[in-house]
């Protein structure tokens, strides 16, 4: 898990989230396009440098939605992971920005100032298609978050004199008032359990002297307003926060729980037995879960399998190896093996 919020500076990075595919995309103001980066700094790549900004990672890593200038006002376009085959969702003459993936994929929020002035969030299928308002106000409502079950959407209002955040349904219904004002730019933690945002609530001194709220700081919170803690401790302006999924690059283990022969007698490692029949089970630990294991048997290649799996060998030494692949697909270096020997 990663927060990282944005300052102000002329160089100031909008940072999206972590994925599946291992890369950080973030926004560059100075050059006004969309990069992304390694976790470990390395690797940075351009993606797409005109007016580009506010991307979002598709819940799948392989589609990036993003906010673009590039045709004279700000519209919602999407591309694939690696900057290829940018299209165009919107197209209208008032300002889309913000997107925000459903986290099965399927649709896209979005803030448009497109019937009136002021800011309102709207849905719309991933294609472009079906472009739904969801709220309907004369007061500013920006910066949807989708929950990580797709139940919600939590989102920044005006419609109390100043920011506050509020939470509603899906399809629009539900609206309330999660916080007090002073609140801004939620992100729903992965596990649906907190809310990262910005809130310039505590004071501070101002340079030239006197006390101001006037320092926007990421706090994070419980799903329902509760337990409010500040994580950033800046003199800067800290904004903007986006909490996205860890990396799972833990392997799993596997272990070979029995090896039988004959009518269930207990075969060991490295054993000569005259019988062909082998049956062998096994299981896997992982932090995160199993998804499946892949066996071999000899020289054979791994392929998918299941405890427990019998083999017919003929006469000679044989091998069998299993592995288990964990939920992120990271298989075990170290395959769990048995020897054994069929004789006359």
């Amino acid at each position: 898990m990663f927060i990282q919020g944005r300052g102000y500076a002329d160089d100031a990075i909008h940072v999206g989230y972590v994925y599946a595919n291992g890369k950080i995309i973030f926004e560059r103001h100075s050059s006004s396009g969309i990069y992304a980066i390694n976790p470990d700094g390395t690797g940075e790549k351009s993606l797409s440098t005109q007016g580009d900004h506010t991307p979002n990672w598709s819940s799948d890593g392989k589609k990036i939605a993003f906010s673009s200038l590039r045709d004279g006002n700000s519209e919602i376009y999407i591309m694939n992971a690696d900057g290829a085959n940018q299209i165009r969702l919107t197209n209208n003459g008032f300002f889309d920005f913000r997107p925000s993936w459903s986290p099965d994929g399927k649709k896209i929020a979005f803030t448009s100032t497109r019937v009136t002035d002021s800011y309102d969030i709207y849905v719309m299928n991933s294609d472009g298609t079906n472009q739904t308002r969801l709220t309907v106000n004369s007061i500013n409502d920006y910066a949807p978050s989708w929950s990580p079950d797709g139940t919600t959407i939590a989102f920044t209002s005006d419609r109390d004199g100043l920011a506050a955040i509020y939470l509603m349904n899906a399809d629009g219904t539900g609206q309330r008032a999660l916080t007090g004002i002073g609140y801004s730019f939620p992100s729903w933690s992965p596990d649906g359990t907190k809310i990262a945002f910005a809130t310039d609530r505590d004071l501070v001194q101002e340079p030239g002297g006197g006390l101001c709220f006037c320092n926007l700081q990421i706090y994070v919170m419980n799903a329902d307003g509760t337990s409010q803690t500040r994580i950033t401790h800046s003199t800067t302006q800290d904004n903007e926060p986006s909490w996205g999924v860890a990396i799972d690059d833990s392997p799993p283990d596997t272990t070979i729980t029995s090896a039988s022969y004959h009518h269930g007698r207990t075969l060991t490692n490295g054993q000569h037995i005259r019988q062909a029949t082998v049956t062998f089970t096994f299981k896997g630990r992982d932090n995160v879960g199993i998804s499946g294991f892949e066996c071999k048997l000899d020289s054979g290649a791994f392929s998918k399998c299941s405890s427990p799996i019998t083999y017919a060998v003929s006469k000679g030494v044989h091998t069998f190896k299993v592995k288990a692949i964990d939920l992120s697909g990271n298989p075990d270096p170290t395959p769990a093996t048995f020897t054994w020997i069929r004789g006359k």
